[in-house]
Formats: C-alpha cells, sequence, structure tokens
C-alpha cells in the first residue's frame, strides 16, 4: 500500500470536482468539459479546498510528466533563479499529445518574491502552451501584474457543521468508535483549528488507537496548545486585564516555544481570529513577516507580546 495512503489526510482528499464542497464547481467542471483553462488563481484559509482543487485540474488536463508542482514556500523554489532555471525550462517542452497544456501548480505561492513574480509576470505571457495554478492564503500578496492575468477564485472556509459531518465520516469509514462525550470534544478540536481541515484531521488520526478515538488528557499537540495560551494573553490584553493570571499565563507560554515550533502556522491562527483588535493583529502581522529573519524564533515570538502589552500599557 502507498505510504500516503496510510495518511488520512490524504487517503481522504476528494479525488473529483464533484467530493469538493464548493461553489464553483459547476465552473470548474466546464473547464475539465472543455479541456481548457485560463490561468487560475486560488485564495483563501488553509485547508478549503484550494490545492486539491488545483491537483484535480491538473491531473485532468495533463499527464504527470506535464505537470510541476512547486512549493511556493521552499527556500530553494521561491525565487527567480528557480523561475529562470526551471520553470521556464519546463515549458520550453512541448506538452504530450493527450495534454491539453504544461501546467505549472505553484502551492503557497503568497512566499515567492517579488523577483520572482516579475519574472513569471513575463512567462505567462511567452508560452502559449502552458497554464499556471496559483494557491495562497493571502492575496494581497500576489502582485497585481499576477493577478490581473489570472481568473481568480475566493475560498471561503466551510462551515463548522460540515467540518463535523465530514470528520465524523471519516472515523466511521475508519471504524473507529466514537461517543457523544468524544463528539463534544471534536467540536473543540474544530473551533481551535478551524478552519485547517487537514490539521483536524491529522489530530484525529493521531488519537485513533487500537480502532477507538481517545480524546481524554491532554489532547493538544504542541501549535494547538501555543495558539490557545497566545489567544488567552492576548484576550486579557484586550480587556486591559494585567494580573497574576497573565503572568502565569506568559510563564507557560515560554516554556511551550521550541526552536522547531510551526510558527508560520501559529501566527496564521491567531492573525485569523475576528475577536483579537485590529491594532493588536498590525503587531502580529509585523512579527510574521519578519519571523523568517529571526535569530531566535522563540525570543522573537515572545517580543511580539511584550509589545502588544506595552500598547496596552501606553
Amino acid at each position: 500500500m502507498d505510504v500516503l495512503e496510510n495518511l488520512w489526510v490524504e487517503k481522504y482528499r476528494p479525488k473529483d470536482i464533484k467530493s469538493v464542497i464548493t461553489p464553483y464547481q459547476n465552473e470548474f467542471q466546464k473547464f475539465l468539459t472543455s479541456r481548457s483553462i485560463p490561468h487560475l488563481l486560488f485564495y483563501g484559509p488553509p485547508g478549503s479546498g484550494k490545492t486539491s482543487i488545483a491537483r484535480i485540474i491538473s491531473s485532468s488536463l495533463a499527464n504527470k510528466e506535464d505537470i510541476l508542482e512547486v512549493n511556493g514556500s521552499a527556500k530553494e523554489t521561491r525565487g527567480i533563479d528557480y523561475v529562470q532555471n526551471y520553470i521556464e525550462s519546463f515549458l520550453r517542452i512541448p506538452q504530450n499529445k493527450n495534454s491539453s497544456y504544461r501546467i505549472v501548480f505553484i502551492d503557497e505561492a503568497d512566499y515567492l518574491t517579488i523577483t520572482a513574480f516579475s519574472s513569471l509576470r513575463h512567462i505567462m505571457e511567452k508560452y502559449e502552451n502552458g497554464r499556471f495554478i496559483f494557491t495562497c492564503n493571502y492575496i494581497n500578496k500576489i502582485p497585481e501584474p499576477i493577478q490581473s492575468r489570472c481568473q481568480k477564485f475566493d475560498f471561503k472556509a466551510l462551515e463548522k457543521s460540515d467540518i463535523k459531518d465530514f470528520l465524523k465520516s471519516i472515523l466511521t469509514s475508519e471504524e473507529i468508535y466514537f461517543d457523544s462525550n468524544t463528539e463534544n470534544q471534536l467540536d473543540e478540536i474544530i473551533e481551535n483549528l478551524y478552519p485547517d481541515i487537514r490539521s483536524m484531521i491529522n489530530l484525529i488520526q493521531k488519537h485513533s488507537i487500537n480502532g477507538t478515538l481517545n480524546l481524554t488528557g491532554n489532547i493538544q499537540n504542541k501549535e494547538f496548545n501555543i495558539i490557545k495560551l497566545t489567544k488567552n494573553i492576548i484576550y486579557k490584553l484586550a480587556k486591559k486585564n494585567i494580573d497574576s493570571e497573565l503572568s502565569n499565563l506568559i510563564k507557560s507560554l515560554v516554556n511551550e516555544l521550541e526552536y522547531d515550533t510551526d510558527y508560520h502556522f501559529i501566527y496564521t491562527k491567531i492573525f485569523d481570529d475576528e475577536n483579537i483588535p485590529f491594532l493588536f493583529k498590525i503587531i502580529i502581522n509585523k512579527y510574521a513577516n519578519e519571523h523568517s529573519n529571526a535569530l531566535l524564533p522563540k525570543m522573537h515570538f515572545m517580543a511580539m507580546i511584550y509589545e502588544i502589552l506595552k500598547l496596552v500599557k501606553q
């Protein structure tokens, strides 16, 4: 069995357009029927189906050798050298007779450098046999010249009730026992990880042991716990509650942070929280953008907390 089939997040990834919950289903189906697409730009929160749709469209219109999938957030692929040396070289080769195009799918395109985007703009116009599919979380990080060359689709987060039904269907399919008490804990997982369905699926698989979903005790992974602590700190600061409880929360947060913590995921989840004041989000956004250059990530993250604290005291 393919190792990916052991990962529920891959096993239950939608395999066709009809199995994806999206208001654009008819439009995407027309692309497949006509075997013709423009350049595409999918944007929206993590886990909303952008990557699944991009892969379905790519595999439906091109053979495997005519598809180049690029991780836009990787250091070795996000710059102009990769665009010129690999992407353009890929597009110079004519597509297979069974493929409509040579397709370049750039996932997490909001991490590409400005020079990479500048080079892509010219390449998109140069090769008629090529089509680009971009996915990103934040469309404002995609330059306007790239946006104007694409047909854009805004992927909204799924309803929490639909996500819960989906998680329960996975458990049922895997013959994992769960009860009404466990369902309440599923609600907690959805609330804390919403709208990132991938993280939810990974978490319930991790805690499905010997045919039973066991969410008792500390069910939270490291990032989950850090997000919860950070939000509680920020909620208290928003109310100007600077007390001993706040001090204890900060101490707990310091103890949780480690070098290999997924800080990008944490910044994103905190920033997306509608209950966090706008002025705080400006600070969060600044530290998120500067994080990759931080010498000590843990200290950089805590500097964000103390800057918010300083703002409240002022």
